[in-house]
């Protein structure tokens, strides 16, 4: 059984959760506060900073003006996990997560 907040789907026990999570304090979808979360596995011999920093590159290769402006370690569920600030320019301005 896998639960979302709307509710619960029956899926094979052999599914993976992949999603990714935005929360955001917009109510009218204009830019505003949010948080993402994802779920992905880390590749067979990375460590969890060597993944974090590499997701970071890519974020940098990938989004214009990608600026890291913290990062603080820090506990979901008893897993280690990086919160991280960042601001970058989109179509639609600047982006501030």
């Amino acid at each position: 059984m896998y639960y979302v907040q709307e509710g619960s789907i029956e899926l094979p026990v052999e599914w993976k959760d992949q999603s990714i999570n935005i929360i955001s304090a917009s109510q009218t979808g204009e830019p505003s506060l949010s948080m993402t979360m994802t779920r992905d596995d880390i590749p067979w011999g990375m460590s969890f900073d060597e993944y974090v920093a590499d997701q970071l590159r890519q974020a940098g290769e990938t989004l214009k003006d990608f600026t890291v402006l913290h990062q603080q370690e820090m506990q979901i569920g008893g897993h280690r996990a990086l919160q991280t600030e960042c601001k970058w320019v989109a179509k639609q301005g600047p982006m501030h997560q």
